[in-house]
């Protein structure tokens, strides 16, 4: 089963894109070493910018980052409201509501 998703053009308008079949990849013997991988999970670029001057800062879309912001908060509330009620309780204040 394949499925299409709309991706953003710069400028502004969507295109089709089809995705292709999960292919599995053979395990590598060596572990990597050349590579390191950094992820911001909380922020979103704006997709109608052009990012391709890689020497100017990306622009970010704020409402969807604020957005996909609510969202984790929302899967990782039990968590996250345990460590802020503790940390809340180690400098002496009371926790937030």
């Amino acid at each position: 089963m394949s499925y299409t998703i709309e991706l953003p053009l710069t400028e502004g308008q969507l295109t089709q894109y089809t995705l292709c079949e999960a292919q599995s990849l053979p395990a590598s013997s060596v572990p990597f070493s050349s590579r390191v991988a950094f992820a911001a999970a909380h922020v979103v670029a704006d997709p109608n910018v052009d990012h391709t001057d890689r020497s100017k800062p990306v622009q970010l879309d704020w409402d969807a980052t604020l957005a996909y912001r609510r969202h984790l908060l929302a899967l990782l509330w039990p968590r996250q409201w345990i460590r802020h009620s503790a940390g809340w309780a180690w400098i002496g204040l009371p926790a937030k509501h």
